[in-house]
Formats: C-alpha cells, structure tokens, sequence
C-alpha cells in the first residue's frame, strides 16, 4: 500500500497512526501543487491510500471525515473571547466508546474500519456513519489490541440552549418578520423550539480540531458545528481590524446566510444562541437561505462511492465555468429537491444557451455589424415595439424582486424569457428581408435591430451575477457606454424605527388571528402591516414589490 500526501495536509498520516495499523508498513510519497501520480488522482484530493489491488481511498470518504482543518489564524482568539462570555454552559457526563486499554476513540475506531474491510475482501466504503457502527457490531474485537469496546464516561461541555430558549425565540419571530427566511429554514427553526431545546454537546473526544482552552478540557476539540461558524468572524478579523463595524453593528448590516438544509440548526439554533449568550452586540442572521438537495441523475450524490460530479472532475471536462455556473442555478433545488443530469445539462446548454439566449444575442449583434457598419441605428418605436418594452419591463422588475428575495434560480429564467421575447420579436419583424426593401422598410430594420441590440446590452448586465466571463464578453463585443448609479444610502435610524414597527405591528395582526377578531379588523390591520413592510423596503433602497406568485395548476 502507498499513502499519498501533500504539505500542510497531513491528516492521511494521522489517520493511519491512530488506527495503529500499519504504519510501519505504509509508504507515504507525498504530491506537489500540479503533481498528478494518475489521471484521476491529484493535490486536492489528498490524502489517498492506494491499495495492493490498485484502488484507491480518497481524503473525500471516512479516512478524513474526522479531520477538520482549522482555518483562520485568529480563530483561537475570537473563540476564546465568546467563550469567556458564554455564561450558558453546563457541564455533563456523556458515554463514549473507548477501547480498552487504548486511547482511542470512536472516530479513530471509525476511520481503522473503514479502512479494514476494504483491504480484507475489497468491500465497498460504508456511505454513512451507521453503517459503520454496525459493522462494528458484527465485528467488535479490536484487531491491534484483540479486546472489545467498552462504555467509558468521559466529561464534556455542553451549551445549556433551554435557558436561552425565550430569548431565541423571541428573536427567531423578529427576524422571521423583518427578513427573508425561505419556508424550509423556518420550519426547521420553529421545529427545534416546538420539540423544546436540549443542551447541547460542544466538544469531542478527537486528536484534531480546535483545542478546548480550559482546564479538565484541554484533551479535547470543539465539535466543528460550534467552532466552525466561528471562523466567520475570525476569518474577517483576519482581513481587517475594522471586522466589528460588520460583526457588532446589526443596527447597519445585513447578514445573509446560503446553506443546504441540513445545516439550517446549527445557523439557526445553536450559533445565534451563543451570540446572544453573550451578551454583546453581534450581528445575528438577517435573511437564512436554506436549498433542499440536489440529487445525482437517479440517486444521491457520493464522494465516498465516487457517484457525482466534484469540482475537480468539473474542471477535467473542459466545459467552461460559467456553463457550469448556468446549469446548476438552473436546476438550483428551491423549494424541492432537484437533480444533476448530465443529459440534461447537454439540452439545456442547446435549447437555452445556445438556440435561445446565445442566438439571440449573436443576431443582434451581426445584424449591426452587417448592416449598420457596427452603428446601432435610429429606432422609431411602433405599438408592436412598445408592448415589447413593456414585456422586457415585467421580466426586469419580476427579476429583481426574485433577486431581493433570493430566488436565483427564477431570476434567471426571467433572463431567458427576455430572449425569448427578443427572438420571436426579431423572426417576426425579419430585419434581413426589410433592409433590403424601401426607406421606410429600413427604417424600420433598424428599428428591430436598435431595440434587439439595446436588449443584448440589459441581458449582459442581468447575466453577470451568474455567468460573469460571458457577461464581460457580450459587453466587450457591444461596447456599451459605461454609466455609474451611485446607490442611496438610507437613513439607520428610519430603517430601525421601520423595521421595530414592522415587528410590532406584525404581532398585532397574530395576536387579533389568535383571538378570533373580526375579519374586517384583521384584514385592515394586514394592510397596515403590509404598508409598513413597504415603506421598510423603500428606506432599504429595496423594491417595495414582493415577486408574483405563479398560479397553482388546477387538478
């Protein structure tokens, strides 16, 4: 067997001297930045054991699931700061599994067997934890030092959330109020309050990590959900000193948070809790935006099986990055689960890249380089022409109000509707055909041709937030002339007395639901609220427009 490592990253020989099993035995060659030892198999997927049979077992799968990278080098200090500030700990007694006479723990029993079964009878990695477990069951004799595992008590901190409860939930209902939480993120929230919170453990029985910096603790690392959201602030300390005018001013920042669901506790739950244990001013969520997860083709998405597409494997392909930008806001799982495809990428890449917003952009372009000598003509603008403007008006005020509320993926068909509109606009009027006709005919060529070029140039702009190479080409071949909106900047006090309103006036309205009131009390104290959220919008720089809903399809 060979292990392959890299500088800086020395996990894999960490994984094989915890495990205790052939270290003496293993040779380690460690890899440069761009040194490739397969096609496959290069820096970034490091650490890799390499088997006698030739297959390999990548850093992505249990060898280094327990090994969490600290980043950030003011991390320690930042952490310990909150920490002293935490007054909400408590301290318990948790049963950990141990060997024996050895000092290992569960998640070094975990990554030696997920390594053994493998090299017996080349048996695939176990995808999940709890397969691992109960492979253990079956085979519960330790193979370095031949005994079983044991229950051993072992002490930990915990966060102690039940005393934090009221004031989280107290805070979660005025950030459900005043910000943009999509409907998932909510409902996990409201569910970890509903069922009652629980203390929660914060530290690990592990060899890497970050260190816990108290005494009776010190052998053991933070649990990486409590430390790692840490890093946000760490992380902006490390980029400059001025990182409390973001991180404790909450009055003037606005913080967004992007995820999959799965992480919506410890962003919603568990890392608010702690700020607001204690007790200072940190600037907590404003807007969580949770996605449900993306499948891969029939199945789910595996680094340890290898099922997927990784951002290595993506790069080898040779499809350009804003393709792959393109396809996977495309099918950005918003509201439901969604799946890659690589059939689908391939038509969509057709159908609405290429035949749809690239044709477009491209005959707008040559109709002004062959017939107007790279000018854009005179326009004369017809009814036809106007209900134009007015349908690539709707799709430019539709696409920044999804936007505003962060819903990419619509956002971007928004996009491909405008070009949709500009090519059947274009094969209608057959600016080709008319060019060659009488003044008035040409006249009206440029017309046609003014309008779609005018339209390339808004779709260029609008595609730069997902696909910026192609946006910076399209400008670069239309020239547009560069124009610089400075952005009004609002009053924090309005915007604080707004948004204290808005918090205000939204608890009238579910305190007169949950009394019964009369309809027409509550429907004018709704229309109250909504004007409030309309103003608070407004003083933001924010449209005060929420995004049309699509109808439901009748059954």
């Amino acid at each position: 067997m060979k292990l392959f490592v890299s500088e800086g990253n020395p996990h894999g020989v960490k994984v094989l001297a915890a495990a205790g099993l052939w270290a003496a035995q293993v040779e380690v060659q460690r890899l440069q930045q761009e040194e490739k030892v397969v096609p496959f198999l290069s820096q970034p997927k490091l650490p890799a054991l390499e088997l006698d049979n030739g297959n390999f077992l990548f850093a992505s799968n249990a060898i280094s699931l327990y090994a969490h990278v600290v980043q950030g080098k003011k991390k320690e200090d930042v952490l310990q700061t909150i920490n002293k500030s935490l007054t909400y700990i408590a301290q318990n007694l948790t049963k950990t599994t141990y060997l024996a006479g050895d000092a290992l723990s569960v998640a070094d029993i975990v990554v030696w067997g997920a390594i053994y079964p493998l090299i017996l009878d080349g048996a695939s990695l176990p995808e999940e934890l709890t397969s691992l477990k109960s492979w253990f069951k079956k085979k519960p004799q330790c193979k370095v030092c031949k005994q079983s595992p044991v229950v051993k008590s072992s002490q930990h901190l915990f966060l102690d959330l039940p005393k934090l409860e009221e004031r989280l939930d107290k805070w979660l209902e005025q950030s459900f109020a005043t910000g943009d939480w999509t409907t998932n993120a909510r409902f996990i929230a409201r569910s970890w309050l509903r069922d009652g919170l629980k203390p929660r453990c914060i530290t690990r029985d592990l060899k890497w990590g970050t260190p816990v910096p108290l005494d009776g603790f010190r052998d053991k690392v933070f649990y990486v959900w409590f430390d790692a959201p840490i890093g946000y602030i760490s992380i902006t300390a490390n980029y400059t000193d001025q990182w409390e005018k973001w991180w404790k001013n909450p009055q003037q920042v606005q913080l967004y948070n992007f995820m999959a669901k799965d992480n919506v506790p410890f962003h919603s739950i568990i890392f608010p809790s702690c700020l607001l244990g204690s007790e200072d001013n940190y600037t907590l969520v404003n807007h969580l935006v949770a996605t449900e997860y993306l499948n891969y083709e029939d199945g789910k998405f595996s680094k340890s099986r290898g099922v997927g597409v990784f951002g290595d494997m993506a790069k080898d392909t040779g499809i350009p990055a804003d393709i792959w930008r393109f396809y996977l806001l495309f099918v950005r799982p918003e509201g439901q689960d969604s799946a890659f495809s690589w059939t689908d990428l391939m038509l969509k890449n057709n159908s609405e890249l290429l035949n749809n917003l690239g044709n477009f952009v491209n005959r707008a372009g040559m109709f002004v380089q062959k017939f107007f000598n790279g000018q854009v003509p005179e326009i004369e603008l017809l009814p036809e022409d106007k209900r134009l403007l007015a349908q690539v008006t709707a799709e430019l005020q539709q696409y920044n109000q999804l936007l505003e509320k962060v819903r990419i993926r619509d956002g971007l068909r928004c996009i491909l509707n405008i070009s949709r509109h500009g090519n059947q606009y274009i094969q209608v009027n057959e600016p080709w055909k008319c060019i060659k006709g009488t003044p008035q005919e040409q006249k009206r060529a440029g017309t046609v041709t003014g309008l779609a070029v005018n339209m390339a140039a808004l779709l260029s702009v609008m595609l730069q937030p997902y696909m910026p190479t192609i946006s910076a080409v399209i400008r670069e071949q239309l020239q547009p002339i560069k124009v610089t909106i400075q952005p009004k900047v609002g009053d924090p006090q309005r915007i604080q007395e707004l948004t204290q309103a808005v918090e205000k006036q939204g608890n009238h309205v579910r305190e007169l639901k949950s009394k019964g009131a009369e309809k027409s009390l509550i429907t004018s104290e709704v229309q109250k609220l909504l004007q409030l959220k309309k103003d608070l919008a407004l003083a933001e720089g924010k449209s005060p427009e929420p995004p049309a809903q699509k109808g439901k399809k009748k059954k």
